[in-house]
């Protein structure tokens, strides 16, 4: 929270809306899938032996991934998935010991922490926030002696002594128990206070974890997807008075709205593998994700205004009607073993708010809506998204005119997606004067008053004024949806 009001008075002090301090959310950027790119998602040994030091380090073809993200790597944490803890030769009994595997990264020697904890200064000097990693959610056969509790203090300060500050606990062993995993949380907390854990595979988790993922979903019908498992959790049992974060993975926008944290995967190998073969965690035919790398950027750099908050804050409200998305499979679009010409399909409600009434959304054209997501932070401030659609073999983003009731006058209202229009009603009796608006990938805000209908306390924005502004910083071949912030005063 303090760290939001300083995001806060950053905005209210300066024409930039957006803080030059980096995000401290527990935001990431996940190596597994150019692990896979770089290996043409061959066996999961291939990709495993894909994670090493020079890929990371090095420049050749495929590495060199701690170049990734140079605008906001420093309000990221690089997170090695599996396996940098195994040797290249794959030996699984070292799945769980959590230390650095000196086979993958020869130039490191010495003790697991200290090993593990110059391969930290190294990454912090390359300009990321910080070093996290892969967890499997056991107790390596190779160091285990029996005793859970004492097994994990000792790994976990390791990691403390070295510095590493997230664990991403995926499969194995125990990655469905609840009950290990809590304890894991209370031991990392006790000995480890500055890593945090991320849990999974269970929504109980949310009673007491740091953060929690969504976990693995199919590009072409992600954001639908995304949208339910969010939804579902915010509106749980389980989600009442919860202290956890939920983590999106790479839906960006949907995350930015809905107060989760980012679990990146994109990465900016574009196009096809290096084989020639389609990318089947992104493929270009699609979203092509790999060419919306600025919708990272902007995304992270509004937690730099609006930081993610627990599950437990605010009451999340569904709309009745949900919408259905279509994708028809041809071969090599998808990591699961779907066939040719397969139908997969994914409902979500159509409109998601977090602390906001639903927003109102009218269709401009031929009756087709976006999704549409929006959130209101511990801090008045406000992000709506509107997300687009995966129709048979085409993905597009609907027009649509929406009203987002709820906004605060001189708070920060994150913008993201397309729109026919976006009415702004404004809480109280307020008159708005002026209207400044700013890319989240730029570095200077603009006055926007004259180019914005203003009626009392609402304002109304155009489609075409919120892509000008939103896409202003655009990189070269970017394909990114708009993202902008703006704040309205008296």
């Amino acid at each position: 929270m303090y760290l939001g009001v300083l995001a806060m008075i950053a905005v209210s002090q300066s024409s930039d809306l957006v803080p030059n301090a980096s995000s401290t959310a527990p935001d990431y950027f996940c190596t597994w899938n150019v692990q896979g790119y770089m290996t043409n998602y061959g066996s999961p040994a291939a990709m495993r032996a894909g994670l090493c030091e020079a890929s990371l380090f090095s420049k050749g073809a495929s590495a060199n991934w701690l170049s990734f993200y140079p605008k906001v790597r420093g309000d990221l944490l690089f997170v090695m998935d599996d396996s940098w803890d195994i040797p290249v030769n794959g030996d699984s009994s070292f799945y769980g010991s959590l230390q650095l595997d000196n086979s993958r990264f020869p130039s490191y020697k010495g003790e697991p922490a200290l090993l593990l904890g110059q391969l930290v200064k190294d990454v912090k000097a390359r300009g990321w926030r910080g070093l996290g990693g892969w967890a499997c959610a056991q107790e390596s056969p190779k160091l285990f002696r029996g005793n859970v509790e004492g097994y994990w203090r000792e790994r976990f300060e390791e990691l403390n002594q070295a510095g590493l500050e997230y664990l991403k606990v995926d499969w194995g062993n125990h990655s469905g128990d609840v009950k290990w995993r809590h304890q894991l949380e209370v031991l990392a907390h006790q000995v480890a206070p500055n890593l945090v854990v991320e849990a999974a595979m269970s929504r109980e988790n949310l009673k007491f974890a740091r953060t929690y993922r969504t976990y693995d979903v199919e590009n072409n019908i992600a954001a639908p997807e995304t949208i339910r498992r969010v939804a579902e959790l915010l509106t749980s049992e389980d989600a009442k008075g919860s202290p956890t974060v939920i983590n999106a993975e790479d839906e960006v926008y949907i995350a930015a709205a809905l107060g989760c944290a980012y679990g990146v995967m994109r990465h900016p190998y574009a196009g096809n593998l290096p084989n020639g073969g389609l990318d089947i965690a992104f493929p270009s035919n699609c979203r092509d994700l790999k060419h919306r790398i600025d919708e990272v950027t902007r995304a992270v750099r509004w937690h730099r205004i609006s930081p993610p908050y627990a599950a437990g804050l605010g009451t999340t409200t569904l709309s009745k009607e949900n919408l259905t998305d279509v994708w028809v499979f041809a071969k090599s679009e998808t990591w699961t073993d779907r066939m040719p010409n397969e139908i997969g399909t994914t409902q979500a409600p159509a409109i998601v708010a977090r602390g906001l009434p639903l927003p109102k959304v009218v269709s401009a054209a031929n009756g087709l809506l976006p999704f549409v997501v929006a959130g209101k932070d511990p801090l008045g401030q406000v992000a709506i998204t509107t997300v687009g659609r995966a129709m048979g073999r085409v993905y597009e983003t609907p027009l649509a005119h929406i009203t987002l009731q709820g906004g605060v006058v001189g708070k920060a209202i994150g913008v993201f997606g397309n729109y026919a229009s976006l009415t702004v009603e404004f809480e109280g009796n307020h008159k708005v004067t002026r209207v400044i608006a700013q890319d989240l990938a730029a570095d200077r805000s603009q006055d926007i008053t004259g180019e914005v209908k203003i009626d009392g306390s609402r304002i109304i924005l155009s489609g075409e004024l919120i892509k000008r502004v939103g896409l202003s910083a655009r990189s070269r071949g970017d394909k990114s949806d708009p993202g902008l912030v703006l704040v309205a005063s008296e």
